[in-house]
């Protein structure tokens, strides 16, 4: 038989078997982590947890850290989310949330909460954001909800 790593004693290990589930309170945020969410980019995550739910992945180390992740870990508990279904990875296998009960539009809301919190988040911490949007009219959302927020006038910069 071969060896197999032993594993450590950490809140995660004692607990790996016993649940899938862990409150959300028990998530610590990562002191070194610099990235920090503005009121709005928050708020933006709290409306669409409240419109269409959950959907997306936060990653945390065995001890419970956020490595990646704080800002939808502060919105969720102000939607009101207290639980964290934590799933085991190694970072070999991509991890799909597989998303039950949504309407025609709230798949179609979960479609328009990619680029443009990346837009917002870039702004607030002033770095450049590379975005790809394949549909017009979620190009169009994302640069309506930036320029409310900005109060700037995007525009096209040509290759």
């Amino acid at each position: 038989m071969p060896k197999t790593k032993e594993q450590p004693d950490t809140p995660r290990a004692r607990t790996r078997e016993a649940e899938a589930t862990v409150p959300l309170s028990s998530l610590r945020l990562d002191p070194r982590n610099a990235r920090r969410h503005g009121e709005a980019n928050v708020g933006m995550m709290v409306a669409s947890l409240e419109q269409v739910g959950a959907g997306r992945s936060i990653v945390i180390d065995e001890n419970d850290v956020i490595l990646a992740g704080n800002g939808i870990v502060e919105a969720a508990g102000k939607a009101g989310i207290e639980r964290v279904q934590v799933v085991e990875a190694d970072g070999k296998t991509l991890i799909a949330v597989r998303r039950t009960g949504l309407t025609p539009e709230q798949k179609q809301r979960l479609a328009l909460y990619g680029s443009g919190p990346q837009l917002i988040a870039g702004e607030q911490t002033g770095r450049r954001v590379f975005a790809m949007e394949l549909e017009p009219k979620y190009i169009a959302v994302a640069l309506e909800r930036w320029a409310k927020m900005t109060g700037k006038t995007p525009y096209l910069v040509a290759p």
